[in-house]
Order: structure tokens, then sequence, then C-alpha cells
């Protein structure tokens, strides 16, 4: 009988190593299903807000000046530039310097989905103005809890099956789910 003492068969990096994960989810965030998911969700979003703008304010309205710069950034693309018409091309193209980009990106991203929703108790706010703000919160809302439904979705079964999930079956997933989706962040 053979001595196997000292033999290693096998090595479970997985246990030895968890940080290893960060590895594998920085795979998953640049897959190109989940990328196709965010650019969905980031083109659909300013035509929730510019149809809020069409349906509730006039030109009055959105040209208060404590309004009209929360209008503008939720009517831009996400892609939009505010470049210098002199500026060369390569500087448009250059990637910024990381000390020239905003601190935290989190905290930026939370207010402009929360902001809607915060700004709704403004009492010197008209009810086109109150109109204006739901009705685009509201479609955030919608539209993320489909598109980040989804790309959780995948990421959920990539971490915890180990098996690729397709966008097909993730949005199939959302759409039996969506309700689900949808109230998730109104509970807490």
């Amino acid at each position: 009988m053979p001595d196997d003492n000292g033999v290693v068969r096998r090595i479970a990096w997985k246990q030895i190593c968890p940080w290893l994960l960060i590895f594998r989810i920085f795979r998953i965030s640049i897959s190109l299903p989940v990328l196709l998911l965010a650019v969905g969700g980031a083109l659909l979003t300013p035509l929730g807000w510019w149809g809020a703008e069409t349906l509730f304010l006039t030109d009055i309205e959105s040209r208060r000046p404590q309004f009209s710069e929360f209008v503008k950034a939720n009517s831009e693309w996400p892609m939009t530039l505010d470049v210098d018409a002199t500026a060369s091309y390569a500087s448009v193209f250059r990637a910024p310097a990381p000390w020239q980009l905003e601190s935290n990106h989190v905290v930026a991203t939370y207010r402009k989905f929360t902001n809607p929703f915060t700004k709704l108790v403004d009492r010197r706010l008209s009810i086109t103005q109150v109109a204006y703000l739901l009705f685009g919160g509201l479609w955030n809302l919608a539209v993320w809890a489909f598109f980040g439904g989804a790309i959780t979705r995948i990421a959920a079964v990539q971490l915890g099956r180990e098996e690729r999930l397709g966008i097909v079956a993730a949005i199939k997933h959302v759409t039996k789910n969506y309700i689900w989706y949808l109230l998730a962040p109104l509970s807490h």
C-alpha cells in the first residue's frame, strides 16, 4: 500500500484566498451582457425625463433658477461631453486623471436617483414641478428595476452557481418577478 502522506491532490483556492473573488466580479462586470444591459438603462433614463419635461413643464417653470439646473442634468444623455468648442480632438478623448474625477461616484449616483424624491417636499414647487419630479423619479425606478434586476441576476447566477446566464434568461427572470424588483427599493 503506497504512502500518500504529504501529497497535495487539490488546492481549494477559494478557501485559502477568498479575496480572489474580486477578479471574478470584475470579469462579470465587463462581460458583454452586463454592459449591454447597463447601456440600455443609461440610454432609457433620459427619455423618461424628457417625457416628464414635455408633459408637465412649461418654459417658464423649467427656467426658474433653482429648478433649471435639475431639469438640465436629468435630460442629458449619459455620454454628453461638456467640452469647449475650441478643444482639440485629442484632448476630448483623453481620459481624465484620477485626481480630476469626482471624489465619490457612489454618492453622486445615489443622489441622482434620490434627488427627485427628496425635492418633492420643497413647498416652493408648483404642482406641475411636483408631477415632473414624481414621474421622473418613478421612471428611474422602473427602468433600473428592470435593467438592474437583470444585471444582478446574471451576477448572482455566475457567482452562486458558477454558470453562465444570458441576457434572454435574465430578462425572462426579471419580467416574471418585476413587481418585486420594483418594490424592493421602496421597502427600506
